[in-house]
């Protein structure tokens, strides 16, 4: 009786390391599902914005060169310096570029990657 118990033990102890694994994975998987669908969500709405806000910027940018021109009496002028202050905030931003964006970016995919989440059904994740 004893030796035949042992393979089946041994079969019993194979078949659940496997369903172990495979619920492992599945968990996963499930995991980063939902952060891949969080990250384009937010994705998609910063490009919004970020269009809506450039549309805005522009319209802006129009009216602050017209009423320059008109103050200077040179719309060319005018141009002219609203084109440096848009070449000097570029270089602003190109010389902070690692503070704004990479640094931020890290964060964001560091907690939305490796954070535990406090979810009540997640076994110990």
């Amino acid at each position: 009786m004893g030796k035949s118990d042992k393979p089946n033990r041994v079969e019993q102890l194979v078949e659940q390391v496997t369903g172990y694994v495979n619920l492992r994975i599945d968990a996963f998987k499930l995991a980063m599902v939902e952060n891949l669908s969080t990250l384009s969500g937010n994705m998609l709405g910063i490009v919004i914005f970020l269009l809506l806000a450039l549309m805005a910027l522009l319209l802006l940018t129009v009216a602050a060169t017209y009423a320059l021109g008109l103050w200077i009496g040179s719309m060319v002028g005018a141009m002219l310096i609203m084109a440096a202050l848009y070449l000097i905030a570029g270089l602003i931003v190109l010389l902070n570029r690692q503070r704004l964006f990479t640094d931020q970016m890290v964060r964001m995919f560091s907690r939305m990657f490796f954070e535990r989440n406090d979810n009540p059904d997640d076994d110990g994740q």
